[in-house]
């Protein structure tokens, strides 16, 4: 049996924590387990442990932060910071505010501009906005580069709705062009070569007659080139009635210049003249009549056609497509209205007849040469039949002729039309003695035709 010391130290640790006592020499201490590592060992209690907690306040929740306002809320306000670094010389600077927006090329080439070659954003011209969202910034040269003329900085900018504007690209000019401007500028100049001989002077050209512009609007007629044929008359004595009334005869009549003597001069002095164009077609010949003055003076004067009588031509027109009982004459001259184009229609009737729909395509082809050109078209009448009945026949002859030029490709906007009736005859509907006046009343069934150009 061990000695009662070793058994009391051996077993002392079980028993202080399994009785809570010392060694007690008349008891035999209960087995326990080993004792566990000094690691494992839980952690003495604090002295408030074991007691009920009471659970502390719980934190007041935080209010939301408001979003932080964009930078630059306006592209000028970015625009003007910018220009404020370059002005202050403060390139870091630039290139913060710029950011990914310009490229590290773009930023070597403004490095050299603005810091070793001195540029300056300009003092007399502020920038300007390209496009929206895109601005110039126009730069100052320094003297030593003032050869390679004005310089500029690109800029665009892109807006975020909620981190505001910024820099989405910057250009600048390529420095190897104002480098090689300056060298070029540097350069001696060359001797200015040996001064060459004077040419021999050129004889003056030969000044052109009447007879020459004459021909210059005939062929401009044959052609139906009505710009080129206004441009040879004086507008102001020849009307653009009178001039497509022409175009109108030449056209339906075939006539092309004689093939012998087609112009012959008379009457001819220092600025006026009369010029005959003599002309022919397959079945006939005929001729008409060009009065002619000189304008302007020196190398300028020109010879002008103020005046054109072709009755003669009209009658063999007239002649040889056979008129019948549809008056013929594409032009009248009324002294208080002046010139009219007219167009004859049948008894009764408001259809367009052949002779009248080719001189409407004529007066299509003078209105398509210029979208600005206006006609008004005044429809009328004889005296057979009641008023009523008249002005609405007047009315549906006038549209009719309107129609027509719609057709050929005329905007509406450029046709007007008017019905007259009976109330505006050119013509006698009767003889002195009342009776019946059928010459007359063919005269008045027509519809005029007015160029407002």
């Amino acid at each position: 049996m061990p000695p009662l010391a070793s058994v009391c130290l051996g077993g002392i640790l079980a028993s202080l924590i399994l009785a809570g006592t010392g060694c007690n020499p008349a008891k035999k201490p209960l087995p326990g387990p080993p004792p566990a590592p000094e690691a494992e060992r839980a952690p003495a209690p604090k002295p408030d442990e074991g007691k009920a907690m009471t659970p502390a306040p719980a934190a007041p929740p935080t209010p939301p932060t408001a979003p932080a306002a964009p930078a630059y809320p306006t592209a000028e306000s970015l625009l003007n910071a910018l220009v404020a670094k370059l002005r202050a010389a403060d390139l870091p600077g630039f290139f913060a505010l710029a950011g990914s927006g310009v490229s590290p090329a773009e930023q070597r080439k403004i490095n050299t501009l603005l810091g070793e070659r001195k540029f300056q954003p300009s003092a007399t011209k502020p920038p300007a906005e390209a496009a929206p969202g895109s601005y110039t910034v126009f730069l100052d040269s320094p003297a030593d580069l003032a050869a390679a003329g004005p310089q500029s900085l690109k800029l665009t900018f892109s807006n975020d709705p909620v981190k505001g504007w910024a820099v989405a690209s910057v250009s600048a000019p390529a420095i190897e062009v104002i480098l090689a401007a300056k060298t070029a500028a540097e350069k001696k100049p060359e001797p200015a070569p040996a001064p060459t001989p004077p040419p021999p002077p050129t004889p003056a050209p030969v000044a052109k007659g009447p007879v020459d512009f004459a021909r210059d609007f005939l062929n401009a007629v044959v052609a139906r080139d009505f710009r080129s044929a206004k441009l040879a008359v004086d507008a102001k004595k020849l009307t653009d009635e009178k001039l497509a009334a022409l175009f109108i005869v030449v056209e339906e009549g075939a006539f092309k210049p004689h093939d012998r003597n087609p112009l012959i001069g008379t009457a001819a002095g220092t600025d006026s003249a009369w010029v005959i164009a003599r002309l022919k077609s397959e079945k006939q010949e005929s001729d008409f009549g060009m009065e002619m003055k000189l304008s302007g003076e020196g190398a300028s004067a020109a010879w002008k056609v103020v005046g054109l009588n072709f009755s003669k031509l009209i009658q063999t027109a007239a002649a040889q497509a056979g008129a019948g009982d549809i008056a013929y004459a594409p032009i009248k001259t009324d002294l208080q209205d002046g010139d009219q184009l007219v167009l004859y229609f049948d008894y009764d009737n408001a259809s367009v007849n052949p002779r009248a729909a080719k001189q409407l395509r004529i007066i299509a082809d003078i209105l398509r040469d210029d979208p600005k050109k206006m006609i008004h078209i005044n429809g009328h009448a004889d005296a057979l039949g009641t008023a009523d009945y008249n002005e609405a026949l007047s009315d549906s002859r006038a549209a009719a002729v309107r129609q027509i030029l719609l057709a050929h490709g005329i905007p509406a906007g450029q046709v007007v039309t008017k019905a007259f009736g009976f109330s505006a005859p050119k013509a006698p509907n009767v003889n002195p003695d009342g009776t019946d006046n059928p010459t007359g009343r063919a005269q008045n069934r027509r519809a005029e035709v007015y160029l407002a150009f």
